[in-house]
């Protein structure tokens, strides 16, 4: 049955179970299918799982119960803040690196195509002004720039990104869900992220995750969504303000079939 429909996905999880770090019910029957081409965020409190999916879906967690399958490869984009910015190399060899497939080798030399694909990006991305700065040079919101331009070059089908917008400021944060606005549609986007703005603006769908899955569909969660992700009665929180947003779903659904 899985196989059958996997031409149809990026991924597909199945009664998902992990026990992780010793912690009983990481994630509990988890049950996801995101379409090629989908926008999805992944957003839920702190500890509640969504660093464990994200993990399980790039094969880093070996010891779970359940199925997932990923149709094509997976470019990860991880959090700044768990990036070495010190280390001495430029904007355009760093996304150079994002092309070369498997460990670097003494002597090895990337080929014309290589280069190519790197300036391609660069262009598309439009960050041509910082192609010749050091990492060590840029602001948060420049090399989550080029994070991303790395996650592109290497020719990924799906791209993960680990709180893209965390720890940079507001117009850099704009920029950042401008351009995976318009990669949607050529590549399947998942992210991870506590900006339900900009979750409401600009995914296809949503995933709310407290060890299990709260909610998947359209970005449009309500009051009783979050008081389940959560445990208890909190405000809707959108850069800062306590509102509602949007329109009330009658049922709250496991997933999307």
């Amino acid at each position: 049955m899985v196989n059958d429909k996997l031409q149809n996905y990026a991924v597909i999880i199945e009664h998902l179970n992990v026990n992780y770090d010793n912690k009983k019910g990481a994630l509990l029957d988890v049950n996801m299918k995101i379409a090629k081409g989908e926008y999805v965020a992944i957003i839920g409190p702190n500890g509640g799982g969504k660093t464990t999916l994200v993990k399980a879906m790039l094969g880093l967690i070996r010891n779970y119960d359940g199925k997932i399958k990923i149709n094509g490869s997976i470019s990860y984009v991880p959090q700044l803040n768990t990036v070495d910015r010190k280390f001495p190399v430029d904007v355009r060899n760093l996304i150079l690196t994002g092309t070369y497939k498997g460990a670097l080798k003494p002597f090895f030399k990337y080929s014309d195509e290589d280069y190519k694909i790197t300036d391609k990006t660069i262009n598309d991305l439009g960050i041509n002004n910082i192609a010749n700065k050091r990492i060590s040079e840029l602001s948060g919101g420049e090399y989550q720039k080029v994070l991303i331009a790395r996650g592109i070059a290497s020719g990924a089908d799906i791209l993960l990104l680990d709180e893209p917008t965390a720890n940079i400021d507001s117009e850099s944060r704009k920029n950042i869900y401008q351009i995976l606005s318009e990669l949607k549609g050529k590549y399947t986007i998942i992210i991870t992220t506590h900006d339900t703005m900009a979750v409401n603006e600009h995914a296809d769908s949503i995933a709310c995750v407290n060890e299990k899955l709260i909610y998947h569909g359209k970005p449009e969660i309500n009051q009783k969504i979050v008081d389940e992700m959560y445990g208890c009665n909190v405000d809707l929180l959108a850069h800062g303000v306590a509102h509602r947003v949007l329109r009330q779903h009658d049922n709250v659904g496991d997933a999307n079939d």
